[in-house]
């Protein structure tokens, strides 16, 4: 039998390094904390109303908003509202459902109904295009829509009447990089109605953490870092990539990757936000921006299980974006 035996002088040794490597790991989370919340001063401290909103129709380009339905989220009827009331001169709405008796059509048509100057129409059924269901209920909006930009929304989320407007201008910005913006998101900022455990921790996490992690990476901007709960971007980039991740070596204008591309494409991908936005970054070689709005995600009726369950669903999606398996989760939304 072999003993092994230490000295103190080890012991101490072993006592410092693990000491060390806490210190390291504590300041290197403060810091990113502390440079998410600067982000979120610096960024959120002023909401300028943009030019665009009181421009002419013809003076702006088009925008396409594209909301995928499944049933009766929290708070639908304001968040569905939310988009009928920008203050955009060029846009149209796709609502876009899978059955055609989903309960989300007669709220659906009594918001058309309300806004007659509104172009609104609805897309009912799904093209199967890959595991995604959130994917397949966009592809009749995304195939139909009038404009090459693109403002993908998620159905439990509500925004400020200005946000199409400031979104568009930063897409249209230039950048200190140079580098063109290819896609403009929201951090999303959740508020909860339930007094369930579940909703409030969710709701907590999403403000606090989340909040800070996501404002701090994306400032540093070293790598792409996007949820899908607000998204816009062109419909001409996302044409040209696959979700390879390989960047495009053709030195051609427009060039674009081999096989099939565009949303198609990204319907094998349970994360699908977070592979477009990946895409747009490392085939393109373009960036993203955030702007000074937010994504108001509404938290809906949730128990301590339910959150437990959503946190393990989304960290087996993100960890795993090629898993190309039947997908369990209900609606249309990749919960993140």
């Amino acid at each position: 039998m072999v003993s092994i035996s230490f000295n103190s002088e080890d012991y101490h040794d072993l006592n410092t390094f693990f000491a060390s490597l806490g210190l390291i790991w504590f300041v290197a989370l403060w810091t990113i904390w502390l440079l998410g919340t600067w982000a979120a001063r610096n960024r959120y401290r002023l909401r300028p109303r943009s030019p665009l909103s009181s421009a002419t129709r013809t003076a702006v380009p088009g925008v396409s908003i594209l909301r995928p339905l499944k049933g009766l989220d929290t708070n639908l009827y304001e968040n569905l509202e939310s988009t009928f009331i920008q203050e955009y001169p060029n846009f149209e709405i796709l609502l876009c459902v899978a059955e055609e008796d989903d309960q989300a059509l007669p709220l659906v048509r009594e918001l058309i109904a309300k806004y007659p100057s509104v172009n609104a129409k609805v897309l009912i059924g799904q093209e199967n295009v890959g595991v995604n269901p959130k994917v397949n209920n966009l592809m009749g909006g995304y195939r139909s829509a009038a404009n090459d930009i693109l403002w993908v929304l998620d159905s439990n989320v509500t925004v400020h009447s200005g946000t199409l407007a400031r979104a568009v201008d930063a897409l249209q910005a230039p950048t200190k990089s140079g580098k063109r913006v290819a896609l403009v998101h929201h951090v999303p900022f959740a508020f909860s109605t339930e007094s369930r455990v579940g909703s409030r921790i969710d709701e907590a996490f999403l403000n606090t953490n989340h909040a800070k992690m996501y404002l701090a990476i994306n400032t540093v901007a070293i790598e792409s870092c996007v949820v899908g709960k607000s998204n816009l971007y062109r419909r001409s980039d996302l044409e040209r990539v696959n979700g390879s991740l390989k960047p495009i070596t053709s030195t051609e204008p427009n060039a674009k990757q081999d096989g099939l591309c565009g949303l198609p494409a990204f319907g094998r991908f349970l994360a699908e936000d977070n592979m477009i936005a990946s895409a747009l970054w490392h085939e393109l070689g373009l960036r993203h921006d955030l702007s000074c709005d937010v994504a108001r995600n509404v938290v809906g009726n949730m128990s301590l299980r339910d959150y437990v369950q959503r946190r393990i669903r989304w960290i087996r999606f993100k960890s795993e974006p090629f898993l190309e398996t039947r997908w369990s989760g209900e609606g249309v939304n990749t919960e993140f």
